[in-house]
């Protein structure tokens, strides 16, 4: 029985690793897990807000806030399969728990994994022929434990 018939959620992120930069080495079969889950336990943080304008040369680039990089930083050891890169098409569905009831743009929050996940090399890129959907994607409310669960389901896509 491979993995695709387990759950690997349940394993700890340095497992969840292993076992999915080996099977994309494989480079395919029936060994592939066909979900992978797992859990960011922090404050989930758009891209987009408070952007940084700033000064390189004569020209001016924009950056995203020091918030999201120090999302983008915080959320790597919570993060299985870093450098494996994979480039199957899947779903991405997202459960943002946000801290507060403020008005929060779902697009912006999942831009943001996306960049997260593709950032720390578990995914090789973002485009629409990998993260073929976000389907499921939600935002909710917890004020005691605001979290980001995230599924990738891979999906048979020829």
């Amino acid at each position: 029985m491979g993995y695709g018939k387990r759950d690997i959620a349940r394993l700890g992120p340095d497992a969840q690793r292993q076992i999915v930069r080996k099977l994309a080495s494989r480079g395919g079969g029936d060994e592939e897990p066909q979900e992978i889950r797992f859990v960011i336990p922090l404050n989930p943080v758009t891209k987009k807000n408070s952007q940084r304008i700033v000064k390189c040369g004569q020209y001016h680039k924009v950056l995203p806030s020091k918030a999201y990089e120090r999302y983008e930083k915080d959320a790597k050891p919570f993060l299985p399969g870093q450098g494996a890169k994979l480039n199957r098409p899947c779903e991405v569905a997202a459960l943002f728990y946000m801290k507060t009831r403020r008005k929060v743009d779902l697009t912006n929050l999942l831009e943001a994994l996306d960049d997260v996940l593709v950032a720390h090399e578990v995914l090789e890129d973002d485009n629409s022929r990998i993260i073929v959907s976000h389907d499921g994607s939600r935002v909710r409310c917890d004020s005691k434990n605001p979290r980001t669960e995230v599924t990738i389901r891979f999906l048979d896509i020829r």
